[in-house]
Order: structure tokens, then C-alpha cells, then sequence
């Protein structure tokens, strides 16, 4: 299957698995002088901003749906999309292997896949504040 997607995909986020969030956020904010987005963040997972406006994004390993394994040090790929659910209808009609279904998150909706080897995906489009 080698079709071209009509799905344009803007790397938007990657996604730090932590056993710690309090403390890594801590780290990242304090140490490192990130940006904390408040409105997109919870207890288990917390949205930064670097200067140049990336998103880093901490969860926790323990509390997180998407099909990776439970511990911390793994790390997902953030792909931006305009419509989360017709990119989640396509992924299903292609067979695609989707590890969780759409759902709202303080962030956004979003999704999670995986590649053919493995990697997870994590499919979303962010509120807009």
C-alpha cells in the first residue's frame, strides 16, 4: 500500500514519558528556562514551549492510554493535524495500528498509533486558547 496521503502532518510536539512529572516540569522550567503551558496541562501531563515555540510534552508513563510500555525514557512523535477524527477514520480504513481512539485532553484531541516498526505516534490538533 503506497497511496499519498491528502493528510498534511506539521511535527507540532514530542512527548517526553516521565515516572515524574512534578519533577521533570521542574527541571524543564526552572533549570532549563522553559515555558509552561497551563492550559494545556494536568497532573499527569504537562505542555512546555521552548524560545522557539516547540512543544515538549511530559507524561505520565503510568497514567497514559496510547500503548507504550511502563516505564519511563520512551518518546512519541507529535504529528499536528486539522481534523484528528478524519485522520483516525482513514488510519482505521487503511488499517493503520491505532493504539487508543480519539479523545479530548487538556490539550487538545488527539489519537495514538504506531509505525510499522514500533514507534508511537501521537495524532492531535491543540485548543486554541
Amino acid at each position: 500500500m503506497h497511496m499519498k496521503s491528502e493528510t498534511r502532518y506539521k511535527l507540532g510536539m514530542v512527548t517526553l514519558f516521565c515516572g515524574q512529572v512534578a519533577q521533570m516540569r521542574n527541571f524543564y522550567v526552572n533549570t532549563l528556562g522553559l515555558h509552561e503551558i497551563k492550559e494545556m496541562s494536568s497532573p499527569t501531563f504537562c505542555t512546555l514551549m521552548t524560545n522557539g515555540g516547540s512543544l515538549i510534552g511530559l507524561q505520565d508513563v503510568k497514567a497514559s492510554l496510547g500503548g507504550q510500555i511502563a516505564t519511563h525514557g520512551e518518546v512519541e512523535l507529535g504529528l499536528e493535524v486539522e481534523d484528528v477524527d478524519a485522520v483516525y477514520n482513514s488510519w482505521k480504513a487503511d488499517n493503520l495500528e491505532v493504539t487508543s481512539p480519539p479523545i479530548n485532553l487538556p490539550f487538545g484531541r488527539t489519537f495514538q498509533g504506531k509505525d510499522p516498526e514500533g514507534h508511537l505516534l501521537r495524532i492531535y490538533n491543540t485548543r486554541k486558547p
